[in-house]
């Protein structure tokens, strides 16, 4: 995402996150999950988010991104 100081890839990881809740979890999800948080590809996770909100302040739908990376991070990351 751009402006995100911690290369965060918001959109991809929303709508990720938003097929698996229309979809049911598939091995796919969490392996596309990890490839865009992949930090040796210089990709941020939602856990590194800083809660600066420049996202937030850029979201034409006036999401609370914040506050929703942590559900989509607890999402992928649980056993």
């Amino acid at each position: 995402m751009d402006g995100c100081p911690e290369h965060i890839a918001i959109p991809d990881l929303f709508a990720l996150y938003n097929k698996q809740y229309r979809f049911g979890a598939f091995p796919s999800h969490k392996s596309n999950y990890k490839s865009l948080t992949d930090r040796e590809k210089g990709h941020g996770s939602p856990e590194d988010c800083i809660g600066c909100r420049q996202c937030e302040g850029q979201c034409p739908q006036h999401i609370g991104i914040v506050d929703w990376l942590k559900k989509v991070g607890a999402e992928f990351t649980k056993s």
